[in-house]
């Protein structure tokens, strides 16, 4: 199984978009993969809950159900079950980058996982410190159809 955790910024995307090929990876996770996110998602997603309503014209009741479609097959984790000394890394990669995506990254070292994002920031960033565990949506689609074909 891969394992693929994913940021905030994927799923917006594929809560505006389902349509897309974020939407579709989100929406039907190919039997290779399993997705991850921490719980901090859930509560970016409610933060932004008015946004969202706004940009896709939806009533609240279709957002929540495009809500629950895209991250329907996410596995969220509470990330106070962290490792403290990971977490901490995690920080220190992200510092001078974004420091609310430490989470995320966290979960992604914990897990041995792959961490998706569409961040080109964060992404190019991590990748000039050497963390090379990180992919955008193509890399992750090209990823998990390589798996399929395997």
């Amino acid at each position: 199984m891969k394992k693929l955790v994913v940021d905030s910024n994927v799923v917006f995307s594929g809560i505006l978009n389902t349509h897309s090929k974020i939407g579709q990876l989100l929406i039907k996770a190919p039997g290779a993969a399993v997705y991850y996110s921490c719980d901090f998602l859930q509560t970016e997603i409610r933060r932004h809950r008015p946004k969202l309503l706004k940009i896709t014209k939806l009533v609240s009741f279709e957002l929540d159900e495009l809500e629950s479609l895209v991250t329907h097959k996410i596995r969220f984790i509470n990330e106070a079950l962290l490792d403290d000394a990971i977490f901490e890394q995690a920080e220190s990669l992200v510092e001078d980058i974004d420091p609310d995506d430490a989470p995320f990254l966290a979960l992604a070292i914990q897990l041995d996982a792959k961490l998706w994002t569409g961040d080109k920031k964060l992404r190019e960033g991590l990748r000039r410190k050497g963390y090379l565990n990180v992919l955008n949506s193509e890399e992750v689609h090209e990823w998990l159809t390589a798996v399929e074909e395997e």
